[in-house]
């Protein structure tokens, strides 16, 4: 089968979780015989079949554009014509059996409709709220997250659906329950829905906390990812200062670095990368994810279960869906830096209570890619054959 991704950002050009997975997904089908490309935001890369530039700026430099360039930004992500007619001379070149697109913020709604329009079976996958927000996050200017959609998310959100409607994907894969939740709500259509977790694999890295607290010392805690605010690194930072005898390992970068390194308990690793992941992990005692936003799924988590690391986050977006069941008495309620507290508390008191045990029912990527394979043939393609 050829398969074609569509994706803002490509590895190694990556800003978070979804492009990751999207890489890694295509590096799958690979191994089980399936030929990949990608079609990118003005991304290259040797799997790159196709792009359509990147204006005003390269979605992954977007932390540091003044506010007209956003506008001008957001404003060209309704429908670029320029995205679609370069996505269709991919179609035609690469000659794909189905289309899966991921994030598309800057591809506008021409990465939706144009597949089905060129009689390709598509399916989309939903890493985030960029069909209901045009901050693609479900959150305020102020970086806390929408209890109700303003009036400007729905107008775009109407927008986007108004020029999508007839050549819509036919199957969308959202990466957790309450991620397919916020979509029903926002008017997606229920039957074209379903949820397929990301694959949990046995890590490369043997499990170094088995049955509690590994070394003498403070308890050390790790954070993993962008260092902005609504990953909850503020909260964590002043969870942090109220606690005794704990230490903050943060592996990232972003804006919020500055205020890293100004906490005495905290550590910056800066952005790391593979060996530099295991390495961290292998460090920590706990990984907490205190998400100020709805955050739909991220890798992390699935990263320090598979691991056998225990985790602390916030009851927010799919991630209740996603930690350990001997981990949910830990779960906090979000933006109360006094009950993430209070959590790592629980945890430095009873760590023999939170290690997570066998998860035999959890998938790893050989069933996940049969899923995939599976959405696949729903939405179209030919039977998944290599």
């Amino acid at each position: 089968m050829r398969v074609l991704f569509v994706s803002s950002l490509w590895p190694p050009v990556v800003r978070g979780g979804a492009e990751m997975y999207a890489g890694r997904l295509a590096a799958e089908l690979g191994l089980a015989g399936h030929q990949t490309g990608a079609f990118t935001l003005g991304i290259g890369g040797e799997d790159v079949v196709g792009r359509s530039p990147a204006w005003p700026y390269r979605l992954h430099e977007s932390e540091a554009q003044p506010g007209w360039k956003r506008a001008a930004f957001h404003v060209r992500d309704q429908f670029d014509p320029v995205a679609s007619y370069q996505l269709r001379q991919a179609i035609d070149r690469f000659g794909p059996d189905v289309v899966h697109s991921h994030s598309i913020a800057g591809l506008s709604a021409a990465a939706l409709t144009t597949p089905s329009a060129r009689g390709i079976a598509h399916v989309h996958t939903l890493h985030d709220y960029w069909l209901l927000c045009q901050r693609t996050s479900l959150v305020n200017r102020e970086g806390v997250a929408c209890e109700v959609r303003c009036s400007g998310c729905r107008v775009v959100s109407g927008v986007r659906r108004a020029v999508s409607v007839r050549h819509f994907p036919p199957v969308l894969i959202a990466v957790s329950e309450a991620v397919a939740e916020e979509h029903r709500r926002g008017g997606v259509p229920a039957h074209r829905l379903r949820v397929i977790h990301n694959p949990v694999e046995p890590s490369r890295v043997a499990a170094t906390v088995k049955g509690g607290m590994r070394r003498s010392g403070p308890t050390r805690l790790g954070f993993l990812g962008q260092l902005v605010a609504i990953k909850g690194l503020p909260l964590l930072l002043e969870a942090l200062r109220t606690l005794d005898d704990v230490e903050l390992l943060v592996a990232g970068d972003g804006p919020l670095l500055s205020e890293v390194r100004a906490t005495p308990q905290a550590r910056a690793l800066g952005w790391v990368d593979d060996d530099g992941r295991d390495r961290f992990f292998a460090e920590i005692d706990c990984l907490v994810v205190p998400s100020a936003w709805k955050d739909p799924a991220p890798l992390v988590v699935n990263e320090a279960r598979s691991r056998g690391l225990p985790v602390i986050a916030a009851r927010i977006g799919g991630l209740p869906e996603l930690v350990p069941e001997s981990c949910r008495p830990l779960l906090f309620e979000p933006l109360d830096a006094a009950d993430l507290a209070a959590k790592v508390r629980m945890f430095m008191d009873e760590p023999d209570r939170f290690a997570p045990g066998p998860e035999p029912t959890v998938a790893g990527w050989a069933e996940h890619v049969a899923e995939i394979l599976e959405a696949y043939r729903d939405a179209g393609a030919p039977a998944a054959h290599p």
